[in-house]
């Protein structure tokens, strides 16, 4: 965790030094949640606009940031979800905003790819709420906007304007749903569900771009 090695570090530290050997503090999940924080938890709301077709127009993302009673990197957190909040799509018109907010609750702070996972699961959402809206699977969707295959004059940008010059997404997705047998197992899924009430599978494909 991004800032909070010093809390268990300094404890260690005074048994080291009065002990005179190398000391090694492992906390229980518990603890450590309750006295250095974890993932910060987000509120999200997300507005897409698409064709009939599932083509993206637009997308809006407001995202709302639980800090805890201190601020630590709160802030590098919701900067680095902002930037992450195109996924691997391209929309024409995209906007992204975030409010982080101090509560009395322990500290959060950065942890594993900080800032990426919520505004994903979010986008995501709005992807599986549209796909659902055209009667299409979500996949479809999804590959049908991918950032295009970029090279040296011609590539799409990031919303925050990073050049994706050797974008080659769509064609990882086409190599990984081939030989993942993707289609055939979907078919597998659907049919298991139609057959069973009360028992479903799921099977989801998701594209990720970590710029």
């Amino acid at each position: 965790k991004q800032h909070r090695a010093g809390i268990v570090g300094a404890a260690a530290a005074v048994a080291a030094r009065k002990l005179g050997k190398p000391v090694r503090l492992l906390l229980d999940r518990a603890t450590d949640t309750a006295m250095i924080g974890k993932r910060h938890p987000y509120l999200g709301h997300y507005a897409l606009a698409f064709t009939p077709e599932g083509k993206f127009q637009g997308y809006r993302l407001d995202l709302f940031s639980d800090a805890g009673d201190t601020y630590d990197c709160s802030f590098a957190v919701m900067d680095l979800g902002l930037m992450m909040a195109d996924g691997a799509y391209l929309t024409p018109n995209f906007q992204a905003a975030g409010t982080v907010y101090k509560t009395n609750k322990t500290s959060n702070t950065a942890f594993r790819t900080f800032g990426t996972i919520q505004p994903y699961m979010m986008l995501e959402e709005a992807i599986e709420h549209a796909a659902h809206i055209l009667g299409k699977p979500p996949e479809e969707l999804r590959r049908q906007n991918l950032y295009r295959s970029g090279g040296l004059y011609e590539f799409d940008r990031a919303p925050y304007g990073q050049a994706l010059q050797w974008c080659v997404i769509r064609e990882l997705w086409d190599e990984l749903e081939k030989r993942a047998d993707f289609q055939a197992r979907a078919a597998a899924v659907a049919s298991f569900n139609q057959e069973n009430r009360y028992r479903k599978r799921g099977l989801a494909m998701l594209p990720l771009k970590y710029g």
